[in-house]
């Protein structure tokens, strides 16, 4: 604090760096080009890949993040409910039994 004072002659903070690099940016191209060819891939699954294939170890977020930055999602599809397999018990209505199977 007393070098802060000294050479500014206030005691704010000093101005940061500006903004940290990411290394995923020097894999941007192979990131996308994994994405696009495996659509199913989850986020861990890709952390998993660059640690292996590009020796790089990095967050599941810092994965995230990145490719939030480009604008790219990974949502879960919709799958509709199974007609052949019982999913789950119904639910017992007030002053109704419940069926058991």
């Amino acid at each position: 604090m007393d070098q802060t004072l000294d050479a500014t002659g206030s005691i704010g903070a000093l101005p940061g760096t500006g903004h940290s690099r990411s290394p995923l940016k020097a894999r941007e191209q192979w990131l996308f080009d994994l994405v696009a060819t495996e659509l199913d891939l989850t986020l861990a699954e890709i952390r998993a890949r660059l640690r292996v294939e590009k020796k790089l170890k990095v967050g599941t977020t810092s994965v995230l993040r990145f490719y939030n930055c480009h604008e790219i999602t990974f949502k879960k599809r919709y799958t509709p409910p199974s007609r052949i397999v019982l999913m789950s018990l119904p639910r017992a209505r007030r002053g109704k039994p419940s069926r058991r199977l």
